[in-house]
């Protein structure tokens, strides 16, 4: 079998500058220089001979600006005519990578056109969205055809004469179907389902035909939709429900059905008196015992850290964090042994106090260094879980008004999920208190105290037995995947990591969303089934086990809780030479469905009632680690408090809890991943090619999802030349992909 070996191997590869290459090619002009290679924009650039100039007529390129780098390379082509735009894209914030845009001005085009606008010549035949979809029929795979189609008299430019993606209208539905939504006739059932689509998709006007997931819904989307369904109709619905009937006439059908057969075996969470003793729950406990084998280590710190720019109020941020302190008990719990036993004792309130760090004696460039190495070094100081707090807050200040909030948790205490509520949290109380005003939030109905009593409480018996069967069977001789590695697995694992990052563009973006369309999947279970098959290509093993979170938050009440909710799924997929990834795409789709059916069993109970065998340095049960997140908590709110601007700090943490995880965001014309993997075992540039082949295997099954596994193309054409038996030489060394004309 054909696959891909990852054992590196140096490659020697000729290097040519740009104007070797403009004589070699006998390239008369280029319109558009791209310069894409990391952090060495300005070695292209020095690679100009002085007579190439006046050919190129614009350059853009993405760009870290790293000790002056940019104002260089900005002076550098202004000395030569061009006018430079620098921009930071809100996708790329906190990153330290910006966009620049360089137009020589005489090679441009003619002037007369307003700075913001394309316009539309008129003066041709103007062409009829009837005509467009054919042209596009007939040239594109039917996914990538436009559904909707808005005409404008111009298009909203940037300063650089991008797109301006923000300033387009949104589609407007067709009038015609909006009055026939309006006039359809719903059942009392019907309204409240409907009712409950439209608040958790934040739309209105739902056709009671609809599909859930064509208007935006996603999986989490799904599972607060359900967990709404419970709560007002009082019965049992399974996630699987809406992924077989997605919409709103389907699911009032199932409650319906639910109702009369008297499906409900949804028990309540309610408080419990706190005095006597309060277990951990069940994700806590694990934990717990981690920490005795390796007390105060941060491989499980979750760090979160914020820019603020503008005037702040150190006293009123300290009553906001404070308050949510007094909100959230799990923020005032330690954790102590009692007996061989592991308990919470939740502390009375307290007033937090941010301990400030001033920065202002040194030069601005040492002060951004030093602000990221305090920020590191906060991240990965470790905590005591009986001493307590397993929180804290450190105020770094850059400048009078540009700060830096590093907050760590302990994941004893949280998750991803609280990580937003916490921010969340704070962005409302903080303009509050500014004002002179109460808090404006609502008290909690329960405390994570509440929940791990009930967890306990109701997995046992049958509810437990069940979804312990199910398991047993589904990941019954499982294997350990065998990645192709760069060094010899340690017998004691470091736990360090580093991260890769990359970006899908928006064109890749909306065509995954297609394919997920189509084929009545979501945009995970495409993701996660390219990811598979990447896997499968790499391995050459036909049965794979990937990890993934799952929020665990299936109730109302639990949506707004701070704590250590998530639970993990083990996502086991057969795989073969002989099926398209088009079948792959289903078999993904059952796999999850089934595993969504059983997430109430903990992972930590699973791998001890499994007993798989174990090897020194290696993860039971799964290797590998897929998350998606659709929907950002925090992307509907203002990133404005009061005086301040808000900014997301990058945080170079990472800690390698497998061999390879993958992490991607879903944004609405992007999608950004990161590839964490642990430096025991990987080295940088087998990485680096990893993710160009995850790239070109999206592309390739989205033009053609009925490619079978094997024959999807990971490799260009100059990959197959220098064999694709060995990974690829460094980016710096081989210098592809850097330039498009």
């Amino acid at each position: 079998m054909k696959r891909i070996c990852a054992t590196a191997t140096r490659l020697p590869c000729e290097l040519r500058t740009l104007s070797q290459v403009i004589h070699d090619e006998d390239i008369p002009r280029i319109d558009l220089l791209k310069i894409d290679v990391e952090k060495s924009e300005a070695d292209v650039l020095a690679g100009i001979d002085e007579g190439d100039w006046q050919k190129i007529k614009q350059i853009t390129m993405e760009a870290h600006d790293i000790g002056g780098r940019l104002n260089r390379m900005r002076g550098e082509l202004e000395r030569r005519g061009y006018e430079v735009a620098i921009e930071e894209s809100r996708w790329l914030e906190g990153t330290g990578l910006y966009n620049l845009y360089a137009v020589h001005e005489s090679r441009g085009e003619k002037k007369g056109r307003r700075s913001g606008e394309g316009r539309l010549n008129r003066g041709k035949a103007w062409l009829r969205v009837e005509q467009l979809q054919e042209y596009l029929k007939e040239r594109l795979p039917d996914h990538m055809v436009p559904r909707q189609y808005v005409e404008l008299e111009q298009m909203p430019l940037t300063s650089s004469g991008k797109i301006d993606r923000q300033r387009l209208p949104e589609p407007r539905t067709d009038r015609r179907q909006t009055e026939e939504k309006k006039l359809e006739e719903l059942s009392a059932m019907e309204e409240l389902v409907k009712g409950i689509f439209e608040m958790v998709l934040g739309i209105d006007g739902i056709g009671k035909r609809e599909n859930f997931f064509d208007l935006g819904g996603h999986s989490l989307l799904a599972a607060q939709a359900i967990s709404r369904i419970r709560e007002v109709f009082g019965v049992d619905i399974r996630l699987r429900a809406l992924f077989e009937e997605p919409s709103v006439a389907g699911i009032a059908q199932k409650v319906e059905e639910a109702v009369r057969t008297g499906s409900n075996n949804w028990s309540p969470i309610e408080r419990v008196s706190r005095e006597g003793e309060i277990e951990l729950s069940y994700a806590q406990q694990r934990l717990w015992f981690l920490d005795k084998l390796e007390p105060g280590s941060a491989t499980y710190n979750i760090p979160a850290g914020v820019r603020m720019r503008g005037r702040l109020e150190r006293g009123a941020l300290e009553r906001a964090i404070s308050e949510v302190v007094r909100r959230h008990e799990v923020l005032r719990t330690r954790i102590e042994e009692k007996e061989g036993k592991a308990v919470q004792r939740i502390e009375e309130s307290w007033e937090v106090k941010a301990p400030l760090v001033d920065l202002g004696e040194l030069g601005e460039e040492r002060r951004e260094q030093e602000a990221k190495f305090l920020s590191q070094k906060e991240v990965e100081r470790g905590f005591d879980l009986s001493r307590g707090p397993l929180y804290r807050v450190t105020v770094i200040r850059i400048g009078e008004e540009d700060h830096v909030v590093v907050m760590t948790m302990h994941h004893i205490v949280s998750d991803g999920w609280s990580m937003q509520i916490l921010i969340r949290e704070v962005r409302a109380l903080y303009p509050a208190y500014i004002a002179g005003e109460p808090s404006p939030l609502a008290e909690l109905p329960i405390q994570y105290a509440d929940f791990a009593v009930w967890q306990r409480s109701w997995l046992q018996g049958e509810a437990l037995e069940s979804g312990l069967e199910y398991w047993r069977k589904q990941l019954a001789g499982v294997e350990a995947l065998k990645l192709p590695t760069d060094h010899p697995r340690p017998e004691i694992d470091s736990y360090r990591g580093a991260p890769e990052m990359f970006v899908l563009e928006s064109e890749l973006t909306a065509s995954l969303r297609e394919l997920s369309r189509q084929e009545g999947v979501t945009l995970f279970m495409t993701l996660l089934a390219a990811f598979q098959t990447l896997l499968y290509r790499y391995t050459g093993q036909d049965d794979i086990v990937t990890g993934t979170p799952i929020s665990n938050r299936n109730r109302i009440e639990l949506e707004g809780l701070i704590g250590f909710m998530v639970n993990t799924l083990a996502l086991r997929v057969r795989l073969s030479s002989e099926i398209s990834f088009r079948n792959l795409l289903h078999r993904v789709r059952e796999t999850a469905l089934a595993a969504y059916s059983h997430d109430q069993v903990p992972f930590d109970m699973l791998v001890d009632e499994l007993s798989p065998k174990r090897t020194a340095g290696q993860n039971p049960i799964f290797q590998v680690w897929f998350f998606l997140d659709n929907d950002n908590p925090d992307s509907n709110y203002d990133p404005a408090l009061s005086e301040i601007v808000m900014s997301p700090l990058k945080n170079d943490f990472s800690a390698a809890r497998l061999d390879l995880a993958l992490t991607m965001n879903a944004y609405s014309d992007r999608i950004v991943g990161v590839f964490t993997f642990a430096t025991d075992l990987f080295e940088p540039e087998t990485i680096s090619t990893l993710v160009k082949r995850f790239r070109m295997l999206l592309r390739a099954v989205v033009n053609n999802p009925d490619w079978k596994l094997l024959d999807i193309p990971l490799t260009n054409v100059d990959e197959d030349q220098q064999s694709i038996e060995t990974t690829a030489a460094s980016p710096s060394d081989e210098m592809q992909d850097i330039f498009i004309f």
